[in-house]
């Protein structure tokens, strides 16, 4: 997948969002089909086939989740599932990246950035309304709060794989699962455009090596940062397989950049007034320059999210569960950093 995208993306935009409109129709189509099977499904037979299907898999059954109570509000719990909807909005602006590679930006931003984000909640909002109805909210409060291995399971089922394992035909079941998983493959190229782009201007400021801002000469694309992007991409995605890294574990070290980021924000004001840096105009509070103000705004919340991350059980980074998986990405920032300045 790595591989098909680098190569879609160094021929050029046209191809690239050809391929990605397919990736999109066909997630949303599977959206769909969860939607309808939530409202469709019978719920005795769906508990009843998750449980058949769970039990040729040596694991227990589910249903008993469903029947008791469901375990009490909780605002830990609440805050923690936070970080999920947060990564979707987090993804929503990662079209500025291409702000200078479309006709209209300010016009394209505001339908990207807007116009995801009210997508994405009105699929969120449709989904928990057709599940919660399907299997009742007793079932997704008491599977949160099981570990998976009481089920004798590896994993807890997200709501796609439990509807897939809901459905009485198993072709029924694959073809949900392959398409749902094209919004895996959907993530890889927003995110490649982000940091080859990103690696392009660094080049040109002399943050970066100098090759990374070579455009191919048919297609015009940053071919050099696209490739070294796709090949990084590749020793990480080793890592979250064999090193066993969850989704959610590399998130400590975006905190750790905001945070760096939020700091710069704070001080560079005045850092440039002693040196002679000439920055855009800004507005005044207090004393202050409206960039510190933004940049102390944003510690407090960015705090508050790495706090819920060391803290959370499914990170894969907690503090108390995964300490060998904290160490691991706090090192591999330690050698990226020392990598760069070399």
């Amino acid at each position: 997948v790595l591989a098909a995208y680098a190569l879609l993306m160094i021929r050029g935009g046209k191809l690239y969002f050809r391929a990605q409109t397919v990736a999109f129709v066909a997630g949303t189509t599977a959206l769909a089909a969860v939607v309808a099977a939530g409202l469709l499904l019978s719920h005795s037979a769906a508990l009843g086939h998750i449980d058949g299907a769970l039990a040729r898999l040596g694991a227990g059954p589910v249903a008993p989740l469903a029947a008791g109570s469901a375990v009490g509000f909780s605002w830990s719990a609440t805050l923690h599932a936070a970080i999920w909807p947060w990564i979707v909005f987090v993804g929503c602006y990662f079209s500025v990246f291409i702000a200078g590679e479309v006709r209209r930006p300010a016009r394209t931003q505001a339908i990207g950035v807007f116009g995801s984000l009210t997508w994405a909640l009105a699929w969120m909002l449709v989904v928990v309304f057709a599940l919660s109805h399907l299997f009742g909210q007793a079932l997704f409060a008491n599977l949160a709060a099981v570990t998976p291995d009481k089920l004798g399971l590896s994993s807890t089922p997200a709501f796609a794989e439990l509807v897939a394992l809901a459905l009485h035909h198993a072709w029924l079941a694959v073809a949900l699962m392959a398409a749902f998983t094209v919004w895996g493959f959907a993530w890889v190229g927003p995110t490649a455009m982000c940091v080859s782009r990103c690696l392009f201007a660094w080049s040109l400021d002399g943050l970066a090596p100098r090759w990374c801002a070579e455009v191919h000469r048919r297609w015009h694309t940053p071919h050099r940062a696209l490739g070294l992007t796709f090949a990084v991409a590749t020793v990480f995605t080793a890592l979250m397989i064999y090193a066993h890294l969850s989704l959610l574990s590399g998130m400590i070290v975006m905190f750790i950049e905001w945070l760096c980021v939020a700091l710069v924000a704070i001080l560079l004001p005045r850092v440039a007034d002693r040196r002679g840096f000439v920055l855009p105009p800004a507005g005044r509070f207090l004393g202050l320059s409206s960039l510190t103000w933004w940049g102390l705004l944003t510690v407090p919340p960015v705090l508050v999210a790495a706090y819920l991350n060391l803290t959370d059980a499914n990170s894969g980074t907690s503090i108390a569960h995964q300490p060998k998986a904290l160490l691991l990405w706090l090192g591999i920032l330690a050698g990226c950093l020392a990598a760069y300045r070399v």
